[in-house]
């Protein structure tokens, strides 16, 4: 029986240099991890306008006094907080709590305050893709991990750490309010100089504390552990995280997911690959940028001072001021 597993595993004589490094067992570390990952849930939705507009002003109010507007400028975005609600149900306790362990993760990984012009090079690489405006099709975001040009160093996992937390912290400050993305592995060609397990063990730590979660994983040519491990883990797993993952080795499967006209041809499609995204995506960053500093001034204004200043905008406060008699500029 265990010539046959053998066999149809396509296991093989084995050198001790074939798994020196522990060549064999990372790559059975990093599918587990891979497969081991929680339930993409819909969003509850149910909640109206004015029970969310009183979350937000809850949590916003627990953020600030917890001091994480300090540690994160993002923190002042009302659409980055919104996203803390909805992963929490509305709970703004439960909200915060979640902020900080993502703050926390950031800090234990030194992400740190991330400019555009931070990640740019590693953008730039071609290992990351996120070919926007395009989507799945449920209108979910997708981002392409080209694994065979990713090499371990003593920087990569924080490089790349860095660029996938900025793409998914403009996912969730966008005003196209996705309720979630999907990731394209692509294993074509993969060695074992690709692996890196202090990528998987950060975006671990990622998946655990941020709110917005892969709605699908579709990994392109595996190597045969992969398939291997997923065959033998499937039984364990819910319904819905087997749906999650899915492994897909021909253009005809990734057509089941996404459209023609936004996969790539290598993947089955017709879109042209190129890097225009990245100037999308800082584009998008800016305004972000932008928004979160026009929330920002807006909620340090007293009420004295906005109705001060709607009536200097008002056509009575400046004829009184151009007469001598409201309040000089």
């Amino acid at each position: 029986n265990y010539l046959k597993w053998r066999e149809e595993q396509n296991i093989g004589n084995i050198s001790f240099e074939d798994v020196r490094e522990g060549s064999t067992f990372s790559l059975f570390r990093v599918a587990i991890s891979i497969v081991n990952m929680p339930a993409f849930q819909d969003i509850d939705e149910s909640y109206s306008e004015e029970q969310r507009a009183r979350a937000l002003e809850t949590v916003s109010a627990l953020v600030k006094d917890r001091g994480y507007e300090e540690r994160l400028f993002l923190v002042k975005n009302k659409l980055f907080l919104t996203a803390f609600l909805r992963a929490s149900n509305y709970k703004p306790d439960d909200a915060a709590t979640l902020l900080g362990n993502y703050l926390k993760w950031r800090e234990e990984q030194n992400i740190g305050n991330i400019s555009f012009e931070d990640v740019r090079e590693e953008l730039e690489l071609g290992k990351l893709d996120v070919p926007l405006p395009s989507t799945d099709k449920n209108g979910h975001p997708v981002v392409y991990f080209i694994s065979r040009l990713h090499y371990p160093s003593p920087t990569s996992a924080l490089k790349l750490a860095r660029a996938m937390t900025l793409l998914l912290e403009l996912f969730i400050c966008d005003p196209e309010d996705y309720p979630g993305y999907v990731i394209v592995n692509d294993m074509t060609n993969v060695g074992l100089s690709n692996f890196d397990l202090s990528v998987m063990h950060m975006m671990k730590g990622l998946q655990a504390s941020f709110p917005m979660m892969p709605s699908k994983v579709l990994i392109v040519n595996a190597p045969f552990v992969f398939n291997a491990i997923w065959r033998m883990a499937r039984p364990l797993l819910s319904a819905s995280v087997v749906d999650q993952v899915q492994f897909v080795h021909s253009g005809k499967d990734m057509l089941a997911y996404i459209d023609s006209e936004h996969l790539y041809p290598d993947c089955g499609g017709m879109a042209s690959r190129n890097q225009a995204w990245i100037h999308t995506l800082e584009e998008k960053y800016t305004k972000i940028v932008d928004e979160t500093r026009s929330d920002s001034s807006e909620a340090k204004q007293t009420p004295e001072q906005d109705i001060s200043s709607k009536l200097q905008d008002s056509p009575i406060m400046a004829n009184a001021t151009s007469l001598g008699i409201g309040p000089a500029s």
